[in-house]
């Protein structure tokens, strides 16, 4: 497990299709078990029970963890940003998922019906954040992008750009919002596959332009992954994140230029 990061009980479980409480007992009991303490409850917090597998007296885990980076606040609850779910573990030891059935990460083309689903439900949800979503939007295609949504009854929206030739596209999107859940996803993913974002250097600038805004805590840790922040945070700073955007976008048509 990445340091800087915590997983769940239940999210080993659901990897291995076992059952927290035996995870639990195993993680617990078995000293050559690397990184245990990396393992929370579902609240993100040091489980009760917890004992090292050696039996000696080491530095409580918590401290440990802090010391790697991962947050916590005054209840003793891990930063959930830095938690790594089921799949993102999955992602990391190249296992297959299925998909979440709401939150599928592929375009599906832009066209009326469900671009005024997205943003009936994101009304219907999240109405504080209807305004700075859709200055984001449309500035957004006024930078030459354009917006796909996806196919699962949350219908998702992603702000998508071109940037390659007539013959030869090249299509890339740093955002997947989610107008239910209320998530706006940052797809290093995805990225990690496209030019110039293939380089860890270009998504380590992204995110940190993203955290320099207030709401905003990806961790360095998932910039392989496809970390997540509120979507209400579109709601004051959707101008902070129109910056972020439109850096992006110089630094993929610089990369086109570099290419063509």
């Amino acid at each position: 497990m990445l340091s800087g990061t915590w997983t769940a009980y239940g999210d080993v479980a659901e990897l291995i299709g076992s059952h927290p409480v035996p995870v639990g007992a195993y993680l617990s009991a078995n000293p050559t078990a690397i990184g245990a303490y990396r393992v929370l409850n579902s609240e993100g917090k040091i489980s009760p029970s917890f004992r090292w597998a050696d039996g000696s007296d080491r530095i409580p885990p918590q401290e440990l963890l802090q010391s790697e980076g991962v947050q916590f606040d005054r209840y003793g609850r891990a930063n959930r940003s830095q938690r790594l779910t089921a799949a993102e573990l999955a992602t990391l030891l190249g296992k297959d998922v299925a998909p979440q059935t709401s939150h599928d990460p592929l375009p599906d083309g832009e066209n009326a019906e469900p671009a005024e689903r997205f943003h009936s439900q994101l009304q219907e949800h999240w109405p504080e954040a209807v305004a700075g979503v859709t200055t984001t939007l449309d500035f957004w295609r006024h930078q030459g992008g354009y917006l796909d949504y996806g196919r699962h009854e949350e219908t998702s929206c992603f702000p998508t750009l071109d940037a390659g030739t007539s013959d030869r596209p090249h299509l890339m999107w740093p955002l997947a919002l989610y107008p239910v859940t209320g998530t706006a996803e940052v797809v290093f993913q995805y990225l990690k596959d496209r030019s110039p974002f293939n380089e860890t250097d270009q998504r380590r600038e992204l995110l940190q332009r993203l955290n320099k805004i207030d709401g905003i805590q990806l961790p360095e840790a998932k910039l392989e992954l496809r970390p997540s922040f509120p979507i209400r945070v579109f709601t004051e700073h959707s101008e902070e994140i129109c910056e972020v955007l439109d850096w992006f976008v110089h630094t993929a048509a610089l990369d086109l230029a570099r290419r063509a």
